[in-house]
């Protein structure tokens, strides 16, 4: 088992803890967590997964106490931009929260300050690397601290505020946890820092997690439109027909047949710097989408980017390349994108994505990476699905990650299959 390091920097105490339970009888605790004000949209996705299993194994072990994980607030991230993107946004917004609970109970921030009448948050824990030496603690005090708690402020006390050095997956933090005894609510800072361990993108454990995080209905109903308007597409004639319930949905790899279209994520602003041996130059990137459009007989290709000048530099080389009968299609330039958030638009881009007959994407992007998961889950091939840019043209660089679907049969369900409507 991985080793769990605690080091008390700093506390203070507010009150003590508040035991209340609920009417099936079990006490009620909270679980919180937040993640690095740098980190990305999609890396917040894949940290939900880690806490959501960590309160799932703690219901399991604490029979007497019903745990629920409190959503973090979406603040204004990296490749958000627009005024609409600036704060405090609910899981909701982005998410289907009934499905969500069909997994873990989660409860939104706001509900959360609501049902607990704004109390104080028991025990808080910043995560953070420490150093071991010679088999002693290293202990550090502060005589100030001040925390960004979503951007609540002031507007959400605590009791107590420690440090936490751990080296630990998030079934290890069960113990931890445990071991605190009756406690109303903990927080966990840097969520990023546990690990997935061996509950990765192997396990059934993983896919089942990922397999609750169904996007919001709001947002699954104006990507439908949109593919039917723009890309005469749609889930009856594409085969990926969703059941209303995620549990039901077991799509054999290979039975979706896509849209008529090429979906390509090109990935650039940041990667240019980051990545520049794996990023490809405009002239590059549109070489290699004439070169799979002709291959996949496809004349219209749904684009995906963070560049607001890659649409129209693509368009100039497939111009100059002769391949004017190849269409770009973008959602960012529909109407329904000047009401939404840059979080709203980039689920879009891979929901409609998602539905391709065929995607290419751009390597190390966690968008990517999510954007193949869903087709997975859809039941596209993978041929069809991990393919991503090279640098140069002619490189023969290798495909994405691939991880198949795996499905615990407590969350599977079998029988009538009834049809998602939207």
């Amino acid at each position: 088992m991985n080793s769990v390091w605690i080091s008390f920097c700093f506390s203070i105490m507010l009150l003590n803890n508040l035991k209340i339970l609920g009417a099936d009888g079990l006490r009620t605790s909270y679980l919180l967590y937040d993640v690095n004000y740098g980190e990305g949209f999609n890396l917040r996705r894949d940290v939900y997964i880690r806490f959501a299993n960590l309160v799932r194994f703690l219901n399991l072990y604490q029979s007497q106490t019903k745990w629920t994980l409190v959503l973090p607030p979406w603040g204004q991230l990296y490749h958000w931009f627009n005024n609409r993107s600036l704060g405090q946004l609910p899981w909701s917004t982005f998410f289907d929260l009934p499905s969500l609970n069909l997994f873990v109970p989660v409860l939104e921030f706001d509900q959360f300050q609501a049902e607990t009448n704004r109390s104080p948050i028991s025990k808080v824990y910043y995560m953070e690397s420490l150093p071991f030496t010679d088999g002693k603690w290293l202990e550090r005090t502060h005589q100030h601290w001040f925390g960004w708690m979503y951007g609540y402020g002031e507007r959400q006390p605590i009791s107590e505020f420690s440090c936490l050095g751990v080296q630990a997956e998030a079934k290890t933090l069960v113990d931890f946890v445990v071991s605190l005894g009756p406690v109303r609510s903990v927080m966990f800072d840097r969520g990023e820092s546990v690990i997935h361990g061996s509950y990765s993108e192997w396990s059934p454990e993983w896919w089942t997690a990922r397999r609750s995080m169904v996007f919001s209905k709001r947002l699954r109903k104006l990507a439908a439109e949109f593919r039917q308007q723009y890309l005469s597409s749609t889930d009856v004639a594409d085969g990926t027909v969703r059941p209303a319930d995620w549990r039901r949905l077991r799509a054999a790899e290979g039975s979706a047949i896509g849209g008529p279209y090429l979906a390509a994520h090109l990935r650039r602003l940041d990667f240019l710097r980051a990545h520049p041996d794996a990023t490809p130059s405009i002239g590059s990137a549109a070489s290699q989408l004439i070169r799979l459009s002709r291959s996949l007989g496809l004349s219209t290709v749904f684009l995906a980017t963070d560049d607001p000048e890659a649409e129209s530099q693509l368009t100039e080389q497939l111009l100059k390349a002769g391949a004017a009968d190849i269409r770009l299609v973008r959602f960012a330039n529909s109407a329904a994108a000047e009401s939404l958030t840059d979080g709203e638009l980039a689920i879009l881009d891979q929901i409609v994505g998602s539905h391709a007959r065929h995607f290419v994407g751009s390597r190390a992007s966690t968008f990517t990476y999510r954007l193949v998961e869903e087709r997975s889950l859809l039941g596209f091939a993978r041929s069809s699905s991990i393919g991503v840019f090279c640098k140069g043209v002619e490189d023969d660089c290798e495909p994405g990650t691939y991880w198949a679907p795996q499905y615990e049969p407590r969350f599977t369900l079998t029988g009538e299959n009834s049809r998602e409507e939207l």
